[in-house]
This record gives C-alpha cells, sequence and structure tokens, in this order.
C-alpha cells in the first residue's frame, strides 16, 4: 500500500488510510462525528452494514477496491474521511465516492490529493469520479463538488428508493 500524507495550515493532515488505521477509521464512522460534520455522505448504493465489519475493510484495502482519505487533527484523531470506490470490473475506468464526512473548509484540500494520489493508487486505470448525490438531501456538496470542475451529468428521477439522484463527475 502507498504511503501519502499532506500536512495543513492548521495542524490538521490528510492522509491515505493504512491497515494501521482501520480501528479508528471504523470508530469515527460509527460515532456521532461522522453526522455531525458540516457535509456528510454515504453512497445511496452502498449498503450501511459494509461500513461495520473490520474484515470487511481490510478487504476494501488489499483488494483495492476503496481508499480511505483520513483527515486528522494535531493529536492524531480522525476528525474526517473520504472514501473512492475504485474500478473492480476490468473494463470500467470509472471510481465513485463512497463515504464523505468533513468541514467545508476542507473539502478542496482533500479533493486536490483524492485528484492527485487516486491515479497513482488504482489497479485499474481511471478516467473519473462520480458523486451521486440525493437531489435535496446532498445539494450542498453537489454545489461545491461543481465549484472544483465537477460536471454535472444528470439527474436521475427515482433511482434509488425513489429517490432522485443527480450525479456530477471529474473527468481526469
Amino acid at each position: 500500500m502507498t504511503t501519502k500524507e499532506v500536512r495543513l495550515a492548521d495542524g490538521y493532515s490528510l492522509a491515505l488510510a493504512g491497515e494501521e488505521d482501520i480501528r479508528t477509521l471504523i470508530q469515527f464512522i460509527h460515532s456521532p462525528s461522522f453526522y455531525q460534520n458540516a457535509l456528510s455522505y454515504m453512497n445511496p448504493l452502498r449498503d450501511d452494514n459494509e461500513y461495520s465489519d473490520e474484515l470487511l475493510y481490510r478487504a476494501k484495502l488489499f483488494n483495492y477496491s476503496e481508499e480511505f482519505f483520513l483527515l486528522k487533527d494535531n493529536e492524531n484523531r480522525v476528525k474526517g474521511v473520504v472514501s473512492v470506490l475504485l474500478p473492480t470490473q476490468k473494463k470500467s475506468t470509472s471510481c465513485s465516492f463512497g463515504l464523505l464526512s468533513l468541514d467545508e473548509a476542507y473539502l478542496e484540500a482533500a479533493w486536490g490529493m483524492v485528484k492527485e494520489v487516486l491515479p497513482e493508487i488504482a489497479v485499474w486505470d481511471v478516467s473519473k469520479i462520480k458523486f451521486h448525490g440525493i437531489l435535496q438531501k446532498h445539494d450542498r456538496i453537489t454545489e461545491l463538488l461543481e465549484q472544483m470542475e465537477f460536471s454535472k451529468e444528470g439527474i436521475f428521477k427515482q433511482e434509488i428508493y425513489h429517490h432522485d439522484i443527480e450525479i456530477v463527475s471529474y473527468l481526469y
């Protein structure tokens, strides 16, 4: 696994999660802090149970099917996460956001790291990263991503559990 870390001006850091981060990552995702961040998201195509078992996290990391980028404070505590689901089908070159929980102030820095590191660590070629947002629930995240060079691909009516889904994507 590749180790990457970026120090931010306020003492926080962004780091690509490794095996040693799994337990603290699970604790963060299942804590109230995950949903207390200004921006919180779980891909509506995913099942909550995927993020409840340590073995599943290990499988995701070692099978290169999902990568986790962690926001940590100056005491090394997890304060945010962005995960990206990598293509697992040989012909696919499209990734998707899996999880996102951050204060708005850190989204641009987190996206910059994801954008830079993902092509280096993905097993297959990556051509784009998609965000599947539920209309009205994830509008703020979608708006911020569009300010960071994401383009609207479309709105899919009653796509998931009768919710309308808006997809925005970043093309490499």
